[in-house]
C-alpha cells in the first residue's frame, strides 16, 4: 500500500513539474512577443541621435510593423501611435557651438524598397517632424506618395522628434522596412547672424540683420536737415526768400 501511495505522489509531482515548465515557456514566449510589439511600434533603431557641424549625419532604420497607421488622413487629425496603429519615433538633438553665427538646417530623408501592398501598387511611409513642445513643424511636406519622403527644417539648435508612419505597407514578418538619414548643413547664401552688441545697463541695443541673397534690399534716402527741423518745429519757419511779419500780441500763429 505504501508503494502505491508513493508512486501516486511521484506521478503528481511529475505532472506538476511538467505543467509549471509549460506555463513558464508560455509566459516567456508571450513576454517576448509583447516586447517585440512595443519596440517595433513605438521606437526606431536606434531610438535617437545628435547632429552637429562636426558630426552632421546620423542614420537609423525602422520596421517591419504589425499594422498600418492612417490616423493622419483627416483634417487637423491627431496622429495616434498604438500597437494597433504603430509608428516610429526618433529623438533628434541639434548641437551647435556657442557663438556660431551660421544659419543651419537639417534634412530628413526616409526611403524604402518599392513593393506592392494589398491595396496599392506601391507601399508608402509618411514623415513628420515635431519641435520640443510637441508642435508639428514639418506640415504635410513629408506626407506625400513620394519615395523618398524628405523634410527640411531651419534650426538654431534644440531637440526634435522625427515620426514615421507606415501609411500603406506590408506588415508582419517579412514586412516593409525603411531607412532614414538626417543631415545638418549650413543654409547656402544666408548671411551669418551678426554677434549682438555689448550690453550696457540702461541703454537699449539696436542691431541690423542683412537680408538673404536674392531677397532684395531696402534703400534709405537721406532726409534734408531743413525738412526735419521744419517738421519738428512747433512754430512756422520761413522758407528761403520768405518773409514773416511779426505776430500781433495775443494772436496764435498757426
Amino acid at each position: 500500500m505504501k508503494s502505491i501511495h508513493s508512486f501516486r505522489k511521484q506521478r503528481l509531482f511529475f505532472l506538476a513539474f511538467v505543467l509549471t515548465a509549460l506555463l513558464a515557456i508560455l509566459l516567456a514566449a508571450t513576454g517576448k512577443s509583447l516586447r517585440f510589439t512595443g519596440d517595433s511600434s513605438l521606437a526606431a533603431s536606434p531610438a535617437g541621435g545628435t547632429v552637429s557641424p562636426s558630426n552632421p549625419t546620423v542614420s537609423y532604420t525602422g520596421g517591419p510593423f504589425i499594422g498600418i497607421n492612417e490616423t493622419n488622413t483627416a483634417d487637423n487629425a491627431t496622429i495616434t501611435c498604438t500597437p494597433a496603429t504603430p509608428c516610429d519615433d526618433y529623438a533628434l538633438g541639434i548641437s551647435l557651438p556657442s557663438g556660431d553665427t551660421n544659419t543651419y538646417l537639417f534634412k530628413v530623408t526616409v526611403s524604402w524598397a518599392d513593393r506592392a501592398t494589398a491595396t496599392s501598387s506601391h507601399n508608402d511611409f509618411d514623415l513628420y517632424v515635431y519641435d520640443s513642445n510637441g508642435n508639428v513643424v514639418s506640415g504635410d511636406s513629408g506626407a506625400t506618395s513620394a519615395n523618398p519622403e524628405t523634410v527640411e527644417i531651419t534650426v538654431t539648435g534644440g531637440n526634435y522628434k522625427i515620426r514615421v508612419l507606415p501609411f500603406d505597407v506590408n506588415t508582419g514578418s517579412g514586412g516593409d522596412t525603411y531607412n532614414a538619414t538626417v543631415t545638418l548643413s549650413t543654409v547656402s547664401g544666408a548671411p551669418a547672424f551678426p554677434p549682438p552688441p555689448p550690453t550696457v545697463a540702461g541703454v537699449p541695443r539696436y542691431q541690423n540683420y542683412p537680408a538673404p541673397n536674392g531677397m532684395g534690399t531696402t534703400v534709405i534716402l537721406p532726409i534734408p536737415m531743413e525738412l526735419m527741423l521744419r517738421a519738428a518745429s512747433p512754430r512756422k519757419l520761413p522758407w528761403p526768400g520768405e518773409t514773416l511779419t511779426a505776430p500781433t500780441p495775443g494772436r496764435m500763429i498757426k
